[in-house]
């Protein structure tokens, strides 16, 4: 299967079937690597016939890219410690994108450099050259791997061993669509076999030839730098690719007996066509242009949004036994939904987590980095006094009374600053309040040794961050999944090598600080309610319901816009066959196609966010052309919001 969330639906899934019970088949994922996941322990065996090295921790490894970074820079650039975590964290995914297409070190070695190129691009391509051998000489010299080429060496172990041992029990693979050459291999070794079965998720049987044969990505010249179609938008190209390096012909796929064709299928494939075929949209029969168990909805803002998909899934849960599900790329969005359904008590699952930072333990840790930054000023003070964490206790309401009469103090002009410039400005009230007075400065002794922290090593500045947060809130931010998993990320972080970040100065603080803790993620426990899930799109591949709600659809967002690489020009790129920034659109668009194939499907935006106005989606702008007037709008379940 292709990531835990998979191995937990199936698991699901059998137990819904199981009557009265059944052994379980052994599962195993390959470890999607997008969600951070390691390949399971029946493909990395302990007694395997070759000697394959541990993998560098993936802080280890930023801190050594961020090192090499640095050191091979332009002699007349300057980085600052965020921007070489950024860069490093780039070059990270650069190399796993490298390693999982199979791409040697020697091919980007002989890359004739095009004059037309620009001088940035140049520049970053001869620091490619110089930063990768001695990343692999680090490595080596460690005894350890990179994550990815480890996974490449896992996977090529276990097809010598289908080759060599015909396995006597059924194998299937499950869902799996990466187009990772490795793990093609693998795919194409269990279809050959007899007892072997690729089940592959969302494949259109049913396109003509003409168009299937359109998604091909053919270049224009032989040496690869020519423009090519846009034709990685599209919801097929990912799997005509895996198609082609499996050596399987589309004819070849049959499918599954409990499979039903239905006609809104013939519509999905119309509405995500190449731009060319949109001109036959104008013969098709209605029944091709028509999906009738979807209705669409568009918010004034996404808190209206929000609100009006938890009353939909509130009355779905009023039919026995329907299960629903919101999809959504959108993480503020599943967190406000999940907010409203508490309402009535329905506790949900976020199987896509939130980001660290944005959990009450990791505002707090950022709230503190940022008053380090701003040299305490009266917002990042307060910001701190008002968090729940702060004083949570049986003292809280003596605390949130201070807290409010330190806000009034604290209105106008600032002047100064640090906690001094706050006493002085208490001290100098035409009423000074000596109850204030006495318990802000018990505030300040506790906040004083962030005051010493300025263009200190970063390794102090987190130790006293630690006991400073420890202390304001008697180790609460330490507790629950989040305090927990904050708890995980600093210790993995105090054990690594920071001396490349060096002395940070106070006002690169906090772009350091979200830097390093940006990529972690908080799944809550599972426990939430039994016929309702919320899901990312990575999560949501392979989940069924009976009512599936897509959200979030405005361009930026699903589809979401890949971030142009820093260190390979485009061009380059193509000569190696990597894929490009539209490879995500592709995958967005079958997340979506997929899901329109749910009995029932609403489809939601909002016309604002908190940035301002949003335009929709392309996805939802060719569906509303597609089927013209005959897509519902629920009007009635935006009137029902707004009652609330």
């Amino acid at each position: 299967l292709p990531n835990n969330r998979a191995i937990k639906s199936m698991t699901e899934a059998f137990v819904r079937q199981a009557a009265p019970g059944m052994l379980l088949p052994r599962m195993v994922a390959v470890g999607d690597m997008q969600l951070d996941e390691a390949l399971g322990p029946m493909l990395d065996p302990i007694d395997a016939d070759i000697t394959i090295l541990p993998a560098i921790g993936s802080f280890d490894r930023l801190m050594l890219l961020a090192k090499l970074v640095n050191d091979h820079k332009p002699r007349d650039a300057t980085l600052s410690p965020a921007e070489a975590l950024r860069l490093a964290r780039k070059l990270a995914d650069l190399i796993d994108e490298l390693e999982v297409d199979l791409v040697d070190f020697t091919q980007i070695q002989d890359i004739a450099i095009d004059a037309d190129l620009a001088g940035h691009w140049q520049s970053a391509y001869g620091q490619l050259l110089l930063i990768l051998p001695a990343y692999h000489a680090a490595l080596s010299a460690r005894k350890l791997m990179g994550p990815a080429e480890r996974r490449n060496h896992l996977l090529a172990a276990l097809e010598r061993r289908l080759a060599e041992n015909m396995v006597e029990s059924p194998i299937i693979a499950v869902g799996i669509t990466t187009s990772a050459k490795a793990v093609a291999r693998v795919l194409r070794r269990v279809a050959l076999m007899p007892n072997g079965h690729v089940i592959l998720p969302g494949v259109d049987l049913a396109l003509s030839d003409e168009r299937w044969d359109d998604l091909s990505a053919a270049t224009d010249d032989a040496q690869g730098f020519g423009r090519r179609r846009n034709v990685e938008v599209h919801p097929q190209f990912h799997l005509k690719h895996l198609l082609e390096l499996m050596g399987i012909d589309r004819s070849e796929i049959d499918v599954l007996p409990t499979a039903q064709s239905e006609p809104k299928g013939a519509a999905i494939s119309e509405i995500f066509c190449l731009p060319e075929h949109s001109v036959q949209w104008q013969g098709l029969p209605a029944v091709r242009k028509s999906l009738p168990h979807a209705k669409w909805l568009e918010a004034e803002d996404s808190a209206q949004e929000a609100k009006a998909i938890a009353v939909r899934i509130r009355g779905a849960l009023e039919v026995a036994h329907k299960r629903t599900a919101l999809i959504t790329p959108d993480r503020e969005l599943a967190v406000r939904v999940a907010g409203q359904l508490r309402r009535w008590g329905i506790q949900v699952d976020d199987s896509a987590g939130i980001p660290l930072l944005q959990t009450p333990p990791g505002t707090l840790a950022l709230a503190l980095v940022d008053a380090i930054s701003s040299r305490f000023s009266a917002s990042a003070i307060l910001a701190i006094a008002k968090h729940p964490l702060a004083f949570a206790g049986a003292e809280r309401l003596a605390w949130l009374d201070h807290v409010r009469e330190l806000d009034l103090a604290l209105r106008g002009t600032p002047n100064g600053v640090g906690l001094s410039a706050i006493t002085t400005r208490l001290q100098a009230a035409r009423k000074p309040n000596e109850q204030l007075m006495i318990w802000w400065s018990e505030v300040a002794t506790l906040l004083a040794p962030l005051e010493r922290t300025d263009s200190k090593p970063f390794n102090d500045v987190l130790a006293t961050l630690r006991d400073v947060a420890t202390s304001l809130t008697d180790g609460a931010i330490w507790r629950g999944a989040s305090g927990r998993e904050l708890a995980r990320m600093w210790e993995e972080v105090t054990l690594g090598d920071l001396t490349i970040l060096g002395r940070v100065e106070a006002t690169g603080l906090v772009a350091t600080f979200k830097e390093i803790f940006s990529s972690a993620v908080v799944r809550p426990p599972y426990g939430g309610h039994p016929r309702v899930a919320i899901y990312g799109l990575l999560e949501a591949r392979l989940q069924q319901a009976d009512l599936l709600i897509c959200s979030g659809l405005n361009e930026g967002t699903w589809p979401q816009i890949a971030q142009p690489d820093p260190w390979l020009a485009p061009a380059i790129r193509r000569h190696l066959k990597l894929p490009t920034l539209d490879r995500n659109i592709g995958l967005s668009a079958h997340d979506l196609a997929t899901a329109l194939g749910a009995q029932e499907v609403l489809l939601t935006r909002a016309r604002r966010d908190r940035g301002g106005p949003t335009v929709a989606s392309r996805f939802l702008l060719r569906i509303k052309a597609l089927t013209a007037e005959s897509l519902e709008a629920d009007e009635a379940l935006l009137s029902w919001a707004n009652a609330l």
